[in-house]
């Protein structure tokens, strides 16, 4: 199948979770990552609301949790490594296309734009650059009222 179905269906039979739309990270293959074997991974980041739902554990996962992304706990294998790339792949993409669209209603103020980024970001822009970016990349639209913001379907890469 393929690798996107493939995460969503593990994501699904692992935590409970079902998603629409998940983005890659890379690809980890190193001997010696996993002294089980030889492992290939292809891990994907996706963005939920903690709120609105609740992981549990499932097939090869004894239990699932919420951690917070700076304190995770103990990592198996190369994990550590996994989840700083996704950290700098998601800070990246953050900026230039809409992938935090779950995460907020369909239009929303800066303020509320910068607040999220703020908590994904350490070094987020001011408000007003956070805006001009996220449009002049194609990531985010006015919305029908004075000061809303909505995303749009694209945004570059």
């Amino acid at each position: 199948e393929p690798l996107e179905a493939a995460a969503r269906r593990e994501l699904l039979e692992e935590t409970g979770v079902r998603v629409d739309s998940i983005h890659p990270i890379g690809a980890y293959g190193d001997p010696g990552r996993d002294p089980r074997g030889w492992i290939l991974s292809a891990p994907f980041y996706t963005f939920v609301s903690s709120d609105s739902v609740a992981p549990t554990g499932g097939d090869d996962a004894a239990e699932a949790a919420w951690r917070p992304v700076h304190r995770p706990g103990p990592l198996a294998f190369d994990h550590a490594r996994i989840l700083a790339d996704a950290l700098t792949r998601l800070r990246r993409d953050l900026y230039f296309t809409p992938v935090a669209r779950p995460l907020l209603p369909s239009t929303f103020t800066s303020r509320r734009l910068h607040e999220l980024y703020a908590r994904l970001d350490p070094h987020v822009p001011p408000a007003a650059l956070l805006v001009r970016r996220l449009a002049d990349a194609g990531a985010i639209v006015p919305g029908r009222t004075a000061k809303c913001w909505k995303f749009t379907g694209g945004g570059r890469r």
